[in-house]
Formats: structure tokens, C-alpha cells, sequence
């Protein structure tokens, strides 16, 4: 695992380095891809930070502590990446995972990616972006699923 995170240092650093200093972030869903709106730009991102970020999606639960999970994630906000996945997966019915983007779907988003500093930044945009969204795929059920980044 040492090794493969070191490996992804690496790479990540070259994307960071070819983008002055940006990341593009974003969750995705193993079907329908990067999930409209739900996205980020990391501006000189700690890449630690961001491989932690990634690795804790991983945590294994069992079917009784998800269903807690759950409603407790109905009243309050996403705290880190696996409270978001349960937010998003509870709102819209899709289960994404929050995976670095190639930078050129920036621009080929609807509305440019919002610039934050950190990951827990990048947690309250998505949030807040979702609840905004939220009416508008209460009317259109496809609302995620588009291929609009």
C-alpha cells in the first residue's frame, strides 16, 4: 500500500504541476461517470490530504450501522467523504466515489468548478450544491445522470 500511494503522489503532483497548482475533483458514479455539479477545484491541494481523502472511502460497515448511518446523516451536514457518499447515495439514489478528474472536464462543465482550499472545503461545496440541486431532481430523476460535469 506504501508503494502504491507513493506511485500516486507522483502522479498526482505531475497533474497538479500541469495545471498551475489546481486539482479537479469530482464524485463519480461507476456508471453514469462525473456527477453533475457534484465537483470541486483543489487550488495547491496537500496531497496527503487528498490520498487520505480518497482511502477513506474504503471503511467497511455492516448493513444494521448503514442504516444508522443513514438517518443520522439526514439531519445534519457531511463531515468527510464517506458522510457525503451516504448524503449523495440517501438524496439521489446514486452510490459515486470522489475521484480526480481529468482538468480539461473543467471547462466542459455547466457552471465552472467552485475553487476551494482544502478537502473539507470541497465537502461543503458539494453539499451545498446539492441541496440546491435537490428541486430540480425532484422534477427530473435523470438530473445527475446527464454527462454534464
Amino acid at each position: 500500500m506504501v508503494e502504491s500511494r507513493k506511485e500516486a503522489s507522483i502522479e498526482i503532483n505531475k497533474m497538479i504541476n500541469e495545471n498551475d497548482g489546481k486539482l479537479l475533483m469530482g464524485m463519480v458514479h461507476h456508471v453514469y461517470g462525473p456527477l453533475r455539479g457534484l465537483n470541486f477545484i483543489l487550488d495547491k491541494p496537500n496531497i496527503e490530504e487528498v490520498l487520505d481523502a480518497m482511502d477513506s472511502q474504503e471503511v467497511e460497515m455492516s448493513i444494521e450501522d448503514q442504516f444508522k448511518f443513514i438517518e443520522e446523516i439526514k439531519k445534519r451536514d457531511p463531515k468527510n467523504f464517506i458522510d457525503l457518499k451516504i448524503k449523495i447515495w440517501n438524496e439521489t439514489g446514486l452510490s459515486p466515489r470522489l475521484m480526480i478528474l481529468p482538468f480539461e472536464l473543467a471547462d466542459q462543465a455547466e457552471n465552472y468548478p467552485t475553487v476551494v482550499k482544502d478537502i473539507v472545503g470541497g465537502i461543503k461545496e458539494v453539499t451545498n450544491v446539492l441541496k440546491f440541486t435537490a428541486p430540480l431532481q425532484a422534477q427530473d430523476t435523470f438530473f445527475y445522470r446527464k454527462g454534464i460535469i
